[in-house]
């Protein structure tokens, strides 16, 4: 192989053939640049509420959470474009971030979108410098499920929230959700 380095443009002839009749090709080039340069992430989330909640199969809820990305959420005016917040539920003892999905290939936890909540205000208290995000949730089959968020700069990895500090994603720290029929 080829070492390359960080920085270091270069130029890769592609050339693919099909056996066919008549025989063709698609010769073409492109240029690659390989970098080092870290992924923006968000700087941490927070899962705020519902922290403990009961509802019947199909109900509607509201869940909210908190995010903080330097350069993004310093103004909790409008949307922040790259910025992506999900509020999600999932079986007890399945972290989200290493899902593997379950019956069928079926991804076991189920995430929601949110939007910004316009009103909030960040200017005092712990969550200085952080945006608010509300999602509504629709209450899955009966069960016991526990609630978290994830939050992204668009194109990047997620960063999963639960209630407690700004650590990232403890099971004993989410919400919980009871579904009933």
């Amino acid at each position: 192989g080829v070492e390359i380095a960080a920085g270091e443009t270069v130029s890769v002839i592609v050339s693919a053939y099909e056996a066919a009749d008549p025989p063709f090709g698609y010769p073409g080039s492109f240029q690659l640049l390989i970098s080092t340069q870290e992924p923006e992430l968000v700087d941490a989330c927070a899962f705020i509420s519902p922290n403990i909640l009961s509802r019947v199969t199909g109900e509607t809820f509201n869940a909210t959470a908190v995010v903080s990305a330097e350069g993004y959420t310093t103004l909790s005016e409008g949307l922040d474009e790259p910025l992506h917040l999900e509020i999600g539920y999932g079986p007890l003892g399945i972290d989200p971030a290493e899902e593997e999905g379950g019956l069928n290939g079926e991804p076991q936890w189920i995430w929601h979108s949110t939007v910004p909540n316009v009103e909030w205000d960040d200017m005092d208290g712990e969550w200085s410098g952080y945006d608010q995000y509300t999602g509504t949730v629709t209450t899955p089959e009966a069960g016991v499920w526990q609630l978290a968020a994830r939050a992204s700069l668009v194109g990047q990895g997620w960063m999963y929230c639960d209630l407690g500090p700004i650590e990232g994603y403890q099971e004993d720290e989410t919400g919980r959700l009871t579904a009933i029929e």
